[in-house]
C-alpha cells in the first residue's frame, strides 16, 4: 500500500495562482481538510486481499490513536 500526499497543499498557494488574489482570499475551510484528508487506494482492479489490508491498516492506525 503506497503512502503519497496526494494534495499537500490548497489551490491558492500554488505557483500558478501565486500573487496578490491568493493573499486576499484564504481559503482556511480548504486548508483545514487539506491536513486531515486520508487518500484511500481505490482502483478497479482492487481484491479482497487488498481491500482487507487497507481496512486492516486504518482500524489499526485509529485504534492505536485512540487507545
Amino acid at each position: 500500500m503506497d503512502a503519497v500526499v496526494r494534495y499537500p497543499r490548497t489551490p491558492a498557494p500554488q505557483p500558478a495562482l501565486a500573487g496578490p488574489a491568493a493573499d486576499r482570499h484564504p481559503c482556511p475551510v480548504a486548508e483545514d481538510l487539506s491536513r486531515r484528508t486520508l487518500c484511500l487506494p481505490i482502483r478497479p482492479d482492487l481484491d479482497a486481499a487488498e481491500i482487507g489490508h487497507v481496512c486492516h491498516a486504518v482500524t489499526g492506525y485509529f485504534t492505536t490513536r485512540a487507545g
